[in-house]
């Protein structure tokens, strides 16, 4: 993601945000498995929207 403000000034410069956990895999424990792996999802999603969030919370509006 990027921000630019109505001007086109770049007020945050393009930016990857990526999320990543390790889960461990056991095949008699599958349907736990993979309910654990939507938990996990949900988890990561929810990290890099509270990330770009806190991020444009500290966008200093311009003096002008």
């Amino acid at each position: 993601f990027r921000v630019v403000d109505q001007e086109g000034i770049e007020l945050i410069a393009p930016t990857a945000l990526v999320a990543r956990r390790d889960i461990a895999f056991n095949e008699s424990e599958l349907l736990a498995k993979e309910s654990e792996e939507a938990l996990l999802y949900r988890d990561m999603q929810s990290d890099l929207v509270r990330q770009i969030v806190n991020r444009l919370q500290g966008i200093k509006p311009s003096a002008g």
